[in-house]
C-alpha cells in the first residue's frame, strides 16, 4: 500500500511538471482592449550641446533619451546622462545602473535656457508633475520606475511563458490618478533574465507606487548569460 501511494504521488508530481512545462511553451495572447501610445517624440538636446555638457559636467557619457519621454509635459529639450556614482551624496541619482560600474542615470533638461540635472525622484516630480493625461501618466511612470511601454510580443516557441495573456501598455484614469501597465527586464546579473509585467499607480501629483509585478516570460538561452 505504501509503495502504491508513493508511486501515485511520484506520478502526480511528474504529470504536474510536464503540464507546467507544456503550458509555458504555449503561445501567448495579446490583450488589445486597452492601449495608450506615446504620440510625440522627445525634444532632443543637440549634439553640440551634448559634447559641451559631457566636458563641462565631467560626465561618463550622454545619450539620446528613450522615445517614451516624449509623453512628458511640459516638453523640455532633454538628454540622458551617466555620472560616476558618488555614494556619499544624499541624492545618489535618478536611476542607478545595475552593473559593476556604479553609474547614476540622470536626465538633463533645458529650462528657460538653463541646464537642469534631474538627479532625484523628487526633482523629476517637481519638473514634470502634475499628471494630466493618460499619455503623460504612461511616460511619467516608465521614466520614474525605469520600465517601458510594450505593445507587441513576438515570443519564440522556446520561451518560458508565465502569463497566457499579455496586456498592451496603457494608462487608465481613476478617481485619484492613473493605473499604468508597463514592462521591465532584468538586464544585469546572471540568468534567468526575466521580463516582468508591472502595474503602477501614479496620483495627479506625480507620486508613484508599484501595485503588482508578475513574471511575464524568459528566454532559456539567457539562463547562463551574465551581464556585469
Amino acid at each position: 500500500m505504501r509503495l502504491f501511494l508513493k508511486s501515485t504521488f511520484l506520478g502526480f508530481v511528474i504529470l504536474s511538471l510536464l503540464f507546467c512545462s507544456c503550458r509555458q511553451l504555449l503561445p501567448v495572447k495579446i490583450k488589445r482592449d486597452k492601449k495608450t501610445e506615446i504620440k510625440d517624440d522627445p525634444i532632443h538636446i543637440s549634439e553640440s550641446e551634448c559634447e559641451y555638457l559631457t566636458d563641462s559636467l565631467d560626465l561618463f557619457g550622454i545619450y539620446e533619451i528613450p522615445y517614451y519621454y516624449g509623453g512628458l509635459s511640459p516638453q523640455y529639450p532633454i538628454a540622458y546622462s551617466y555620472f560616476s556614482l558618488n555614494y556619499d551624496e544624499e541624492s545618489a541619482g535618478f536611476q542607478i545602473s545595475g552593473g559593476m560600474i556604479g553609474l547614476a542615470e540622470n536626465p538633463i533638461v533645458i529650462v528657460d535656457g538653463n541646464y537642469v540635472v534631474i538627479d532625484s525622484k523628487e526633482k523629476f516630480q517637481t519638473t514634470f508633475a502634475p499628471i494630466e493625461s493618460e499619455e503623460e501618466a504612461l511616460a511619467y511612470v516608465c521614466a520614474y520606475t525605469g520600465t517601458y511601454p510594450q505593445y507587441e510580443f513576438d515570443l519564440p516557441f522556446r520561451y518560458r511563458k508565465y502569463m497566457r495573456i499579455l496586456p498592451q501598455s496603457y494608462a487608465e484614469k481613476t478617481e485619484n490618478g492613473y493605473l499604468v501597465v508597463s514592462y521591465d527586464y532584468d538586464v544585469f546579473g546572471c540568468g534567468p533574465h526575466t521580463h516582468w509585467y508591472v502595474e503602477s499607480f501614479v496620483d495627479f501629483d506625480g507620486n508613484v507606487k508599484e501595485v503588482d509585478r508578475k513574471k511575464a516570460y524568459e528566454d532559456p538561452i539567457e539562463d547562463r548569460l551574465c551581464v556585469d
